[in-house]
């Protein structure tokens, strides 16, 4: 009986750790909802704004692996590593985004600042294709 009380508390206090998580990885995707939401709007002005945000990986790095050792959930499991995955493609691309537009132009150059301006519009349609409104 005494260790199937033990077991019991066992399993009680790995479901209530398990629902913290959930809770904080909930408040961190819309969290970066509303920050990819904020970027999109950014990469669709006329004006070719460069977006100086990144998306908060920080929580779903620190959260995923307790996560992973509490949770007999794999698919669940799973899923919320694709999505801190995407989350680290996601500020890759606006690292890359931000690098390529504050390169300097060539004066003397006048096709550098089409294939700049190109480059910028083919990497903002990238992600905001990659990244589609939820």
């Amino acid at each position: 009986m005494a260790l199937w009380l033990d077991r019991w508390r066992e399993r009680a206090a790995r479901k209530a750790e398990e629902e913290d998580l959930l809770r904080a990885f909930h408040r961190s995707l819309i969290v970066n909802l509303r920050i990819i939401t904020s970027l999109k709007a950014t990469l669709a002005e006329k004006g070719k704004k460069i977006p100086t945000t990144q998306v908060d990986v920080g929580v779903a790095d620190a959260i995923l692996p307790r996560f992973a050792q509490v949770s007999t959930d794999i698919q669940l499991t799973t899923l919320l590593a694709i999505f801190r995955h995407q989350l680290h493609l996601l500020n890759r691309r606006l690292d890359h985004l931000a690098d390529v537009a504050h390169q300097p132009l060539d004066a003397h150059d006048p096709l550098a600042d089409i294939i700049r301006v190109e480059r910028l519009g083919h990497m903002a349609t990238s992600i905001r294709l990659r990244y589609p409104r939820p």
